[in-house]
């Protein structure tokens, strides 16, 4: 098992001996073996989120370098969009694991984390509005030809930043070119808890991913 300290698996199964339990251990498509789970740590799945990381008061969790992430966060994350999936919890406190395009990068207190909210949201968008490539706004895109009907799929107020739809292209904008309020969106707010019903929609997903490949197999 000494290769996979410190690393994510999965627990097929479980068992009880002596008062102690022990997992079936898969890693990547393998199953390892059986192992004690007494010093293991419980990822906590919760809501798929994008989000960007606030360096303003941002601090490196100690625990990535307990675990041998040794990356400098700040070089790697800083005005990336990001992806937020589960957590852990360590000495009463929450950590966030954090991705980059589903590569697993660290673990991020929450407080340091800007979430974007998703949503299905229709405007006008005419071609006076500055669009953009990048969420860092840098990046020009070229504008709408004509007044033309959008989605706005995500949104970080925090940051003043919206993700647009337009037929097969993807855009970024600033809030205050648009005629768009986020008063009605549901923002994040208070500790993260354990979501077992996202627990059982991953599962589902996995199953229904099995079911139709056995589907088209046979």
């Amino acid at each position: 098992m000494g290769n996979l300290n410190n690393q994510v698996v999965r627990v097929l199964g479980l068992r009880e001996i002596d008062g102690e339990f022990y997992g079936l251990i898969e890693f990547g498509a393998n199953i390892i073996g059986w192992t004690a789970l007494e010093n293991s740590i419980f990822i906590h799945p919760k809501k798929l989120e994008s989000v960007k990381i606030d360096f303003d008061k941002f601090t490196t969790p100690a625990f990535n370098r307990e675990i041998n992430i040794n990356k400098d966060l700040v070089l790697s994350l800083k005005g990336r969009l990001l992806t937020s999936k589960s957590f852990i919890e360590i000495e009463s406190k929450q950590l966030e694991m954090i991705y980059l395009k589903g590569k697993f990068q660290g673990f991020v207190y929450p407080k340091d984390i800007i979430r974007g909210v998703d949503t299905l949201d229709y405007i006008t968008l005419d071609d006076s509005v500055q669009l953009y490539r990048d969420s860092n706004l840098v990046i020009d895109q070229e504008p709408v030809a004509e007044t033309m009907k959008a989605t706005v799929t995500l949104v970080f107020p925090e940051l003043n930043l919206a993700k647009l739809s337009t037929g097969n292209q993807t855009s970024w904008v600033n809030l205050d070119e648009l005629d768009y309020s986020t008063s009605h969106l549901e923002k994040y707010s208070g500790p993260l808890q354990e979501n077992f019903i996202q627990l059982q929609t991953n599962e589902r997903k996995k199953t229904k991913s099995i079911i139709e490949s056995l589907l088209k197999t046979n």
